[in-house]
C-alpha cells in the first residue's frame, strides 16, 4: 500500500508535453509519465503494479481517446499477467465497445478466479444470447447460482425476475422465483436497509407470478408512487401495475 501511495504521487507529478496534438483543448492535457521504479515492478512480474498504472490512465480516459487506449493497453497487460480485477475491467471495456466475444472471454477468465461480478455478467450473456451464444436460460441460471454463492445480491434479483417473468415457459418457475427472491428480502432485513425500487418491482412480479395479486398491487403501487411522474421508466412500471390489477402476471418479452 505504501509503495503504491508513493507511485501515485509520482504518477500525478510527472507530465510531458504533447507536441503531436494539434487540438487546443488537447494541448493542455497532461499525459501521465510512468516512473521507472513502477515499470521495473511490472518487469519483475507485478500484475498489481500493471493494474495500478492502468487505473491512473483510466481516471482520465473520458477526456481523450489517447488516455483510454493507454488504459486498455495496461489493463490488457495486467490481465495477461493474471490479475482478476484487470480481467474484469478489460471485459467491461470490450463490452462497452460492443466486442462481445472478447468481453465474454475475459468475463469467464475473471470468473475462474471467483470474481462475482464477472460471474454475474457471464449469466447475462447467456440469458440474452450475446457473443454469438444462443439464449439459454438454464446455463444462465447456473451462472447466477454461482454468483449467489458469493452473496451477489443483483444475481438473486435478476434470477428471480427471469424465473417469474420469462415469456419462455421452459425458463419460468414461479415457485423457485419465490425461494430465490427470499434471499434478497433477507439481505435487506438483516442489514436494516431499504430495498431499492428496482428490487421492489421484482418482488411484485414474483408475487404476481404465484397469483398473489393483492401483494403485487401493493408493492407495485409503492414503486410507482416513489418514482414520481417525471421518471423516464414510469410507463413500464404503470403497465405492470395495471396488469396486476387485471389479475395477470407480467411476462417479459
Amino acid at each position: 500500500m505504501y509503495k503504491h501511495l508513493i507511485c501515485l504521487m509520482l504518477l500525478t507529478s510527472y507530465t510531458f508535453a504533447q507536441d503531436d496534438l494539434t487540438s487546443s483543448a488537447l494541448q493542455h492535457e497532461n499525459l501521465i509519465k510512468i516512473p521507472q521504479s513502477l515499470l521495473n515492478q511490472v518487469e519483475n512480474g507485478s500484475a498489481e503494479s500493471a493494474y495500478f498504472i492502468a487505473t491512473q490512465f483510466d481516471k482520465k480516459s473520458d477526456t481523450s481517446e489517447k488516455f483510454y487506449n493507454k488504459a486498455k493497453e495496461w489493463m490488457q497487460k495486467a490481465a495477461n499477467m493474471g490479475y482478476p480485477q484487470a480481467m474484469f475491467e478489460l471485459a467491461q471495456m470490450f463490452d462497452s465497445e460492443k466486442s462481445e466475444v472478447n468481453a465474454l472471454e475475459w468475463f469467464i477468465k475473471a470468473s475462474d478466479f471467483g470474481h462475482s461480478e464477472a460471474i454475474y455478467n457471464v449469466a447475462n450473456y447467456y440469458l440474452l444470447g450475446l457473443a454469438d451464444k444462443a439464449k439459454d436460460c438454464n446455463i444462465a441460471y447456473n451462472w447466477y447460482e454461482k454468483a449467489q454463492k458469493k452473496d451477489h445480491i443483483v444475481s438473486y434479483n435478476d434470477h428471480a425476475w427471469s424465473l417469474a417473468t420469462s415469456a419462455d415457459k421452459n425458463c419460468r418457475n414461479p415457485e423457485r422465483a419465490v425461494r430465490v427472491f427470499a434471499q434478497v428480502t433477507s439481505h435487506y432485513k438483516f442489514n436494516q436497509q431499504e430495498m431499492p425500487l428496482a428490487y421492489l418491482d421484482t418482488q411484485a412480479a414474483v408475487h404476481a407470478s404465484v397469483s398473489d395479486f393483492n401483494t403485487a398491487i401493493k408493492l407495485q403501487q409503492e414503486v410507482v408512487d416513489k418514482l414520481g411522474k417525471d421518471y423516464k421508466t414510469i410507463p413500464t412500471y404503470i403497465k405492470r401495475l395495471e396488469s396486476y390489477k387485471n389479475r395477470k402476471a407480467w411476462f417479459q418479452q
